[in-house]
């Protein structure tokens, strides 16, 4: 069985617990049972490793499972200006008879963002924006690096913006793994700006669905 692809959302929090909505695309060679094995290891803070595990019957071929994981004591993921940006490192195995067969590894921040009536809620607590524009750090993305991002992203909050607008790219992805850590919201443009013929949607629209399931899992992402 073949992990390809995990995507998580924060459905409800209280002190206690965070109910974690997930949808995992699997890709088995044969029907079969399987334990889903996650693990919420703290990434930036310290605390408890909690794993969990969930029993599962595949079909033969690419499925879509969903449901949801519970997280015990969550330590949430804030912007610099209002607290830590806690981060998890969150890892997916499937197992077939006891024996790992994948594995999908990436951080996650637990978080809840609302807009109601343009004002911003982050974990329910007002948050007041400030902000600007973020075009790419150089005309070749390629050549931007971790500790390029890292000083970019450190000049903001010195300038005490807790938001920046992503203006019509997507960045490299080493830019969203920063702004994870530094606790600043990305407000995340489509790369198509203004006028296009019409004979482009349906490719804008495949583009628009690829670009959300890359970025879903990032709290950064707002």
């Amino acid at each position: 069985v073949r992990a390809q692809e995990i995507q998580l959302h924060s459905e409800h929090i209280s002190d206690a617990a965070a109910e974690l909505r997930f949808q995992a695309i699997l890709d088995s060679a044969d029907a079969r049972d399987v334990t889903l094995r996650w693990t919420f290891a703290p990434q930036n803070f310290a605390g408890a490793v909690q794993t969990i595990e969930q029993r599962r019957s595949l079909a033969q071929g690419s499925q879509t499972l969903g449901g949801l994981v519970e997280v015990r004591d969550p330590q949430l993921w804030w912007t610099h200006d209002m607290g830590h940006p806690n981060l998890y490192q969150v890892t997916l195995e499937v197992l077939c008879d006891g024996q790992v067969s994948d594995r999908q590894v990436f951080n996650y921040g637990i978080r809840t963002f609302r807009m109601q009536n343009w004002i911003a809620y982050l974990n329910d607590v007002r948050l007041f924006i400030k902000g600007n524009n973020y075009g790419p750090g150089d005309t070749r993305i390629a050549t931007m690096t971790r500790e390029a991002f890292d000083r970019d992203l450190r000049l903001a909050q010195e300038c005490h913006m807790n938001m920046l607008r992503v203006h019509a790219h997507v960045d490299h992805p080493a830019f969203y793994d920063a702004a994870d850590a530094a606790g600043i919201l990305l407000w995340q443009d489509f790369p198509l700006h203004w006028l296009y013929r019409r004979e482009i949607l349906p490719e804008a629209r495949r583009q628009a669905v690829q670009m959300v399931r890359l970025l879903n899992n990032h709290p950064s992402v707002a």
